[in-house]
């Protein structure tokens, strides 16, 4: 195993673009709230730039994150990205360079095969984006002790 990759993200959040529209900002909101905050959040929606070559970025923002925060939906569980992007993020968290945290927004988001979550926040029905807010930094902060 080589050097570790120097930390620039606090959080990479992973989920499906398919669930934006549908979803109401949920993840957006969460994304703001984080960074208001002072968290260090990659998240596709703001982070990426055209051109930016697609896989090489997200995967070497998945190495500088202490953090994976995948957002489950329905659309995710089904989502190749979602799927290639816990791929990275698995390796990392057994070598405990990076913890993963689920966020179920659906109830009935399918469980995800092989999926080992080092915490899993269940969003509620319907969303109080502040609370939601609150749980994800209490168990971002939780999980700071599981990474080196």
């Amino acid at each position: 195993m080589g050097p570790a990759t120097p930390v620039r993200y606090d959080v990479f959040v992973s989920h499906s673009t398919r669930t934006r529209a549908r979803a109401g900002g949920v993840v957006e909101d969460l994304v703001s709230c984080l960074r208001r905050r002072k968290w260090a959040v990659f998240w596709d929606g703001t982070c990426l730039q055209s051109g930016d070559p697609l896989m090489e970025t997200l995967e070497a923002a998945i190495q500088e994150s202490r953090a994976g925060l995948i957002v489950l939906t329905r659309e995710a569980v089904k989502s190749g990205w979602v799927e290639w992007e816990q791929s990275i993020m698995r390796p990392l968290q057994l070598q405990r360079r990076l913890a993963i945290l689920g966020l179920r927004l659906d109830a009935d988001c399918p469980r995800v095969p092989g999926a080992r979550w080092d915490e899993l926040i269940e969003a509620g029905d319907p969303v109080d984006s502040r609370r939601l807010c609150e749980t994800v930094v209490a168990a971002l902060r939780k999980c700071q002790s599981l990474v080196r």
